[in-house]
């Protein structure tokens, strides 16, 4: 089968017949690709109706994996891509069934065998279970780590006392190197397990404290017991009997505030005598713990700061709440404070603040909250030109300020907003230019205006308007240096002149080249078609030139239609009419086609056939060599190389092996890293400092098959990794607009040891100038699986990560022993733990801070 000019090939039969020695062999290459299940039942071979088979547990083992799953309720049971986390695998392997009968002490078992091989689902396979032996009971003490525990139960008083009860009761689980805290019910129950702590519970003992702060006695219940978790999965009716707090019991209560979540809530009032003044919406500071956090009060002056009104729980220990509020009818700010102390009790309430007029120096303590108020700037966009045609809607808007430059747009009124709504992150205090700009086809020229705001003691700033006129050159020039930041897009349709009704243009292929990038999709039915933010992954940039290729192979005649122009986009965010007119293709335009072959997706169907149904067999030549000019368009697109806001890459997918995206936020003049986080490559980071604005940018790293069919040439040496790093669009990621780039990266040492590999020698490799160049690459450190380098390469491409094996004097390969390396990387890590502080006083870039605290943070959290 052939894929070449046409994407669905179909009506492609495969006829079927008895397997000769050697076709047998190559279906057993495929066993390793096929999805085995197994399924069965439980049944119990005990004369015993109060015994069932529900609820058993099944543990299967084989092909170097271990794995639990339960039965249902009627003793069925299935593994495959349903009970564990990945599909079985061909194999042999022994599958385990218990279940603890707590009425006899004791536990039914029963195993068998299975072999997974040619058949893939491998059903009734039953599973008899016994009393269980004392060398079968030992067998099932080997998953006890493997089952999830729970333990409930119920808290009560010993108090005689009505107004005392169990409800709220804080209830803190010990053992097994963890401390977990929940809390009972409204009647007292409780439970731990998958439910109250963020993993199960794992078999061992445990103690159980409860204890419940009551106000009107100014002292603590307190209770506590223990438990073991080991034969039985499920431990009910575990009761704690709570009763007045010993001094010494007080103090191991005290041990626990730490894990406390504590609220505060009161309200504000206002000891001002006026109607016109309310205490809606006042901010309120929070300070204490080393930490400072700003909420505000409702429309009736409550407020909460808590789980609520912050990312993290308040923790014990003494804290300041600073209410304030600006008045603009009077010009100032109304100003109270008051302390509080989370000790004992978690739910502090009714914590009153009064405002009144704020002195100089409480009006210096509410600037030290002016970076923490979230500010908006909106207004309305209008013009003095006295023109019918010429509108406000939908005017660029730009803000400058603080180091950061925003686009926006008005609305179709002139109306726009900056601040939570229009860019990722709040505008803080300080100065800002707004320049408002559009322009206006008919005229060939800019509509301008420009004002400046300041954002300090009033965060909602509204009715800054900008006047707009007919912009000068001076003004043009200010608005050019805006174009980096449009979001561009073209549109057309593609038409034909050829005079046959069997021929139409929906569904033409349509691609787009230029700026390093190049993108394809289709048209619609009708023959339209849209490049921008719709059609790629990327939005398009200014002052580039594109060309547009459309082309569609026409089966019925065995040629393409094809045709191309040329659009540049500049001062126009949106250009249309960008129209594409089809000829049948020449030879040479026919060559330019093939070239986009790597960006079709390929689709292959057709029917599978017994070989007694001859009437097909005669067919079944001609279906197949005519396969590639069936007919059925489907959709398509092509991966893109450029990106302002989006990523995307000119690698063919048949040559990705995986595919990984980050997303950053580019300012001029600021360090900005984007962190591979979900370690599907071998790259960990990868980070530089801008010279140049290029807002929400996305980095693709792909991890390739075999060497990039961007590069001609393979990289000479034992090769880890092929890989490609695109960040942001083509044009943007060059020395023009970057410096200090580093590439973090990993390789497994299991590799340097199974290829005899110097690890000194590993070098990552980027291909530029039509050859591969080594970068200055160092080595960071490890843990237990890698060895993680950081490089420094002046652009991003293709790239290599390679290393030279190590060779005796005859020339044959050293293998490094695992022993000798561990005690040699043992060191290293000993040596990163030691000097990570000297690294951060002395390397300069903030690159290697970084990747120094992560491998700190990676290593404390596998020692977990």
């Amino acid at each position: 089968m052939s894929l070449k000019n046409y994407e669905d090939v179909s009506g492609v039969k495969i006829i079927l017949a008895w397997a000769s020695e050697d076709e047998e062999k190559t279906i057993e290459n495929f066993y390793p690709l096929l999805k085995y299940t197994i399924s069965g039942s439980i049944v119990s071979e005990i004369e015993d109706g109060s015994i069932n088979t529900s609820y058993t547990n099944i543990g299967i083992q084989g092909n170097g994996m271990t794995g639990l799953g339960k039965s249902d309720e009627y003793g069925n049971y299935k593994f495959g891509n349903l009970s564990i986390d990945y599909w079985l695998e061909y194999g042999n392997y022994s599958l385990i069934a218990f279940k603890y009968i707590p009425s006899e002490g004791k536990y039914l078992f029963g195993t068998t065998n299975v072999s997974l091989n040619n058949y893939e689902d491998v059903s009734e396979v039953k599973i008899i279970l016994d009393w269980a032996s004392e060398d079968e009971e030992k067998a099932i003490e080997n998953f006890y780590p493997l089952l999830k525990y729970i333990i409930s139960g119920n808290v009560f008083s010993d108090v005689q006392d009505k107004t005392v009860n169990a409800s709220d009761t804080n209830v803190v689980i010990q053992g097994n190197g963890m401390t977990g805290l929940g809390k009972s019910d409204e009647y007292g129950n409780y439970k731990f397990g998958n439910l109250s702590i963020d993993y199960w519970l794992e078999y061992g003992n445990y103690s159980l404290i409860a204890f419940k702060y009551i106000p009107s006695e100014g002292r603590y219940l307190f209770g506590t017991t223990n438990v073991s978790l080991k034969n039985y999965e499920e431990v009910s009716g575990v009761k704690i009997i709570l009763d007045w707090a010993s001094e010494d019991e007080e103090k191991t209560i005290e041990n626990f505030y730490p894990l406390l979540k504590y609220t505060i809530s009161g309200s504000i009032v206002s000891e001002i005598e006026d109607g016109s003044i309310n205490t809606s919406y006042t901010n309120i500071g929070i300070q204490g713990n080393g930490m400072t956090g700003l909420g505000k009060s409702d429309e009736y002056g409550n407020y909460k700061f808590g789980n609520l009104s912050i990312d993290y729980w308040l923790e014990y220990g003494n804290y300041s709440l600073i209410a304030f509020k600006y008045i603009p009818s009077e010009g100032k700010y109304l100003f109270g404070t008051t302390n509080v102390s989370l000790n004992n009790y978690e739910d502090v309430s009714e914590v009153k603040i009064i405002l009144d007029w704020a002195s100089e120096d409480e009006e210096k303590a509410i600037e030290n909250f002016y970076p923490l108020l979230k500010y908006i700037i909106s207004g309305n966009v209008f013009s003095d030109v006295q023109d019918k045609t010429v509108n406000a809607s939908d005017t660029n808007v730009v803000i400058q300020g603080n180091g950061m430059t925003g686009l926006g747009k008005s609305d179709e009124y002139g109306n726009y907003k900056f601040g939570n709504l229009s860019i990722d992150y709040w505008l803080e205090y300080g100065n800002y230019s707004l320049i408002a700009f559009k322009y206006i086809p008919p005229e060939g020229r800019y509509l301008f205006g420009t004002t400046n705001t300041s954002l300090g003691d009033i965060e909602t700033v509204s009715d800054v308007n900008i006047i707009l006129d007919w912009a000068n050159e001076a003004e043009e020039k200010i608005i050019e240096s805006f174009f980096p930041l449009f979001k561009y897009s073209f549109s057309g349709s593609v038409f034909s002149n050829i005079q046959n009704e069997n021929i139409n243009v929906s569904n033409t292929h349509v691609v787009i080249q230029g700026n390093g990038i190049t993108g394809i999709r289709k048209c619609d039915d009708y023959g339209n078609y849209k490049s921008g933010d719709l059609g790629s992954d990327s939005w398009l940039e200014y002052g580039k030139n594109y060309s547009v290729t459309a082309f569609k192979y026409i089966p019925s005649q065995g040629k393409y239609l094809f045709g191309t122009t040329i659009v540049s986009l500049k001062n126009c965010e949106e250009v249309s009419d960008v129209n594409v007119e089809l000829d049948w293709a020449s030879g040479d335009e026919e060559k330019a086609i093939e070239n986009f072959y790597p960006l079709l997706r390929y689709t292959i169907s057709g029917s599978v056939l017994d070989s007694s149904d001859n009437s097909s067999s005669d067919n079944s030549n001609s279906d197949n060599s005519s396969g590639e000019g069936s007919s059925s368009d489907g959709s398509s697109s092509g991966s893109s190389h450029s990106s302002s806001g989006g990523g995307g890459s000119p690698e063919p997918a048949r040559n990705v092996e995986v595919r990984e995206l980050s997303q950053a936020f580019i300012t001029n003049g600021q360090p900005v890293r984007f962190d591979l986080t979900r370690n599907a490559t071998s790259v960990v980071y990868v980070s530089f400092d801008a010279k140049k604005t290029a807002g929400k940018t996305t980095t693709v790293v792909e991890m390739l098959k075999n060497k990039s069919t961007l590069t001609p040439d393979a990289l000479t040496g034992e090769v880890y990794n092929y890989l490609n790093i695109w960040v942001g669009n083509g044009g943007y990621a060059t020395e023009m607009n970057i410096e200090n780039a580093t590439v973090c990266f990993k390789v497994e040492k299991s590799w340097i040891q199974d290829k005899g590999i110097d690890q000194s020698s590993i070098i990552l490799n980027r291909y530029s100038d039509k050859k591969w160049n080594e970068l200055p690459t160092t080595l960071l450190g490890k843990d237990d699986k890698y060895m993680y380098f950081t490089a420094k390469t002046p652009e991003f491409s293709p790239f290599a990560i390679a290393g030279k094996t190590i060779v005796d004097e005859t020339g044959n390969v050293i293998a490094t022993t695992s022993k000798t390396q561990e005690n040699k990387q043992n060191n290293t890590t000993l040596e990163i733990e030691q000097t990570s502080e000297q690294r951060e006083r002395s390397t300069p870039g903030f690159e290697m801070i970084y990747c120094v605290i992560w491998l700190l943070g990676l290593f404390l959290y596998r020692r977990r």
